[in-house]
């Protein structure tokens, strides 16, 4: 038997909802104005291939960055995010800030998944800068609004050889390879990991073409992350090479 399906949830207005206290009413009028015609161009977004995914989250990311939210009566932006964008919050934070710093036309070409760990190595590299040099990182105001994504410069490694590729030319996981590798270590000793786990993370640093390769043990379930589609008969080798017992 068919189930009947509920409507989609309309947006609360002003009167129905209960107002945020710190919000004066004339301000809040001038909110609620600007959020009707942002939650139209996100409708707008996703019905027309013209505008886009472009178009629709840079309206979300308005409505967040602004606090225009509260002109429906919502407290946090996790929770207008939960009920208006079908993303998790971390996810539609991630999308939105790429469709603020990014062009459609750039999105297109390069994936917004490639131009967010872009701004991310971006971000981390400043970071690591500033802690080599001892000083407090101060942020520039302009360098957040915009990125020069094709003057973006990586350095591989791909089958034994090291190379320098553009942002179109990298692949995702190497991407977050790189990424990965300016994370801060944790306080005290690395957790343990198997015999497996272990002879497998030597094996691929020993392997030509799978050096980015990463091995992760957590809770008895082993993660490998790094590795192109090519690579998948070479990870297997290594994996069922670190598999089998060594001889006594």
């Amino acid at each position: 038997m068919a189930t009947k399906k509920s409507a989609p949830k309309k947006p609360r207005s002003p009167a129905e909802s209960e107002r945020p206290p710190s919000v004066e009413p004339k301000k809040l009028a001038k909110l609620s104005t600007r959020y009707r015609a942002l939650l139209a161009q996100m409708h707008a977004s996703l019905v027309s291939e013209k505008r886009g995914w472009d178009s629709y989250y840079e309206a979300v990311d308005e409505v967040v960055s602004k606090k225009l939210y509260v002109a429906d009566g919502y407290e946090n932006a996790k929770e207008w995010l939960t009920e208006h964008v079908a993303e998790t919050e971390r996810t539609a934070l991630r999308y939105a800030r790429v469709a603020r710093l990014a062009s459609p036309d750039e999105i297109a070409k390069y994936t917004a998944t490639k131009i967010d760990l872009a701004l991310s190595i971006r971000d981390a590299k400043a970071v690591a800068d500033a802690k080599k040099k001892g000083v407090e990182l101060e942020r520039d105001p302009d360098e957040a609004k915009s990125i020069d994504l094709a003057a973006q410069r990586y350095s591989v490694a791909r089958d034994g050889k090291k190379s320098t590729v553009d942002l179109e030319a990298v692949t995702t996981p190497e991407l977050r390879a790189m990424l990965r590798s300016f994370g801060t270590r944790p306080k005290g000793p690395a957790p343990a990991m198997s015999d497996e786990a272990t002879r497998a993370k030597r094996a691929f640093t020993e392997t030509a073409g799978l050096e980015s390769v990463s091995v992760e043990e957590r809770d008895s379930t082993v993660t490998i992350r790094g590795f192109r589609p090519d690579q998948m008969r070479a990870v297997a080798d290594v994996l069922r090479d670190a598999a089998r017992t060594p001889k006594a």
